[in-house]
């Protein structure tokens, strides 16, 4: 799910979850993790971060995600990723496979193995590749 931003609810009505209360956004987290549970299939749901957070330079938390405490209730693994170093600009890089930004990650939750693990990733943009 590309943003956890706009969903529909039961309503079929798209909802912001900034503009709704908080009971909305948890239902929303509920029901992606419901339907992951049904299906049996891994849903990668993307998160905004907060304003805090993406001041913050040192790098993420958990708590630093929109609707975090709905996040971490009903996820099994949460992965952070930001810039290496906190900047955007400077992370930026080129190779023979293209341009690429160079992320920072760590594993944020994880309810059946380690978490607290980062490292480096290159994420390619012209062809949406992480390597």
């Amino acid at each position: 799910i590309g943003s956890s931003s706009i969903i529909s609810t039961d309503s079929g009505t798209p909802t912001i979850q900034s503009e709704v209360s908080f009971p909305a956004g948890m239902v929303i987290s509920h029901q992606i993790k419901q339907l992951a549970l049904e299906l049996n299939v891994a849903i990668l749901l993307l998160s905004q971060v907060n304003r805090d957070g993406a001041k913050r330079e040192t790098g993420l938390s958990i708590y630093d995600l929109k609707d975090s405490g709905d996040i971490e209730n009903d996820a099994d693994i949460v992965l952070l990723l930001w810039p290496k170093n906190g900047d955007i600009e400077g992370a930026k890089s080129h190779d023979e496979k293209g341009p690429y930004t160079e992320l920072q990650y760590n594993i944020a939750k994880n309810r059946e193995g380690e978490r607290g693990i980062g490292g480096y990733l290159q994420f390619y943009h012209c062809i949406g590749r992480f390597k």
